[in-house]
C-alpha cells in the first residue's frame, strides 16, 4: 500500500484541492485541520486544535511526505501584532519540526509566500536568490519559517522543498474579508459593496491558477527523496496591475466592481512578479490556465 501524505492546513482553498488531487493519484492522505469542516471523500481527517510535537510525530510516522499549508494571517491582519504571527503560524510549525526530529528522514514541502516575502523588487522579476525584504509580520513570519525548515533539513538529513507562490486563485475560493482579491472582487460585483483598493490600483502582481499550483505541489511530492533544501517560485510570471485585474474580473462577470480608494499601507508591496524558470527546469512544469480562463471558470462557480 502506498505510504500516506500528511497535509497540514487541508481545510483551506488550496489544501482541499491538493487532497483531492492526491487521492486521484492513488495516494493515501491524512488531512490535518484546526476545526471541523466539509469532509473530503477517501481522506482521513484529523482535527488538531493545539498542535504539539507528540501529536505531529504520531501523525507523520506512517507518512513519507508532509505538505505544510497552514496559515491564518495576511500582510494586513497581523500589522502591529507580531506575537499573533508567532502564536498562530510559527509555533505550530515548530511543533511539527520537533515531532519530525524523532522520525527517520522525511520530505517536507513548505508553502511559503512569493507575493510578499521579497518586498518591493526593482528588477523585472524576483528570483529565488533575490534579497528577502519583508514589509509585514506575515511575510517576516514566512521568512522565519523557511529558516527553521532549512535548519530542520540540515539537522535531520530530511528533504525540504520550499514553494513561494504568487497570488493563487480559482474555482471554489471562498470570500473572506482580507483574504483573496479575486473572491473579494466577485463579492463586490454581486453585493454592490465597494472593494477597498489600498493605493491607486497601480500595484502589480502575478496570478497563478490553483490547478497549476497543485500540479507543482504534486511534482514536488513525487520527486525522489534527497536530503537538503531547495526553494522554488511558483507563478504565472505575467505582471498584472490591480486596476487591470479588476477590468478582467468585470469582463468575466459582466458586472461593475465598485471600489473605494484608500491610502496605501506600510505593509503593501507595490510591485512583485516572480520568475518561475527554476521550477520549470526542475519539474518540467509550466502554468497552463490563463488569467481570463481561470476567472471565467471561477465566476461560473458563483452561480
Amino acid at each position: 500500500m502506498a505510504k500516506a501524505v500528511l497535509v497540514v492546513g487541508a481545510g483551506g482553498f488550496i489544501g482541499r484541492r491538493l487532497c483531492k488531487a492526491l487521492v486521484a493519484a492513488g495516494r493515501r492522505v491524512v488531512a490535518v485541520t484546526r476545526q471541523e469542516g466539509a469532509q473530503i471523500p477517501d481522506v482521513h481527517h484529523v482535527i488538531v486544535g493545539e498542535p504539539s510535537s507528540d501529536a505531529f510525530e504520531e501523525l507523520a510516522r506512517d507518512c513519507e511526505g508532509i505538505i505544510w499549508l497552514a496559515c491564518t494571517s495576511t500582510p494586513g491582519s497581523t500589522a502591529g501584532r507580531p506575537m499573533a504571527e508567532l502564536h498562530e503560524n510559527l509555533a505550530p510549525l515548530f511543533a511539527l519540526l520537533g515531532g519530525l526530529h524523532r522520525l527517520p528522514p522525511r520530505k517536507l514541502v513548505f508553502i511559503s509566500t512569493g507575493g510578499a516575502i521579497y518586498g518591493d523588487v526593482d528588477a523585472a522579476m524576483a528570483v529565488e536568490s533575490s534579497v528577502l525584504a519583508p514589509k509585514s509580520y506575515y511575510s517576516a513570519g514566512k521568512a522565519a519559517c523557511e529558516s527553521f525548515v532549512s535548519a530542520w533539513a540540515h539537522q535531520s538529513a530530511g528533504q525540504a522543498i520550499i514553494l513561494r507562490p504568487s497570488n493563487v486563485f480559482g474555482r471554489g475560493q471562498p470570500f473572506r474579508r482580507g483574504f483573496g482579491i479575486i473572491p473579494t472582487a466577485f463579492h463586490a460585483a454581486i453585493s454592490g459593496e465597494p472593494l477597498t483598493v489600498w493605493g491607486d490600483g497601480s500595484a502589480v502582481r502575478d496570478y497563478l491558477h490553483v490547478e497549476d499550483f497543485v500540479s507543482l505541489c504534486m511534482k514536488c511530492i513525487d520527486a525522489p527523496l534527497a536530503s537538503g533544501v531547495e526553494t522554488y517560485n511558483a507563478s504565472s510570471g505575467e505582471p498584472t496591475s490591480l486596476n487591470a485585474l479588476l477590468t478582467h474580473v468585470e469582463a468575466a462577470c459582466g458586472k461593475v466592481v465598485p471600489r473605494v480608494f484608500r491610502a496605501s499601507r506600510p505593509v503593501d508591496v507595490e510591485r512583485i512578479v516572480l520568475d518561475n524558470a527554476r521550477a520549470r527546469r526542475t519539474f518540467a512544469w509550466h502554468p497552463q490556465v490563463t488569467l481570463d480562463r481561470g476567472l471565467a471558470d471561477a465566476w461560473a462557480a458563483q452561480s
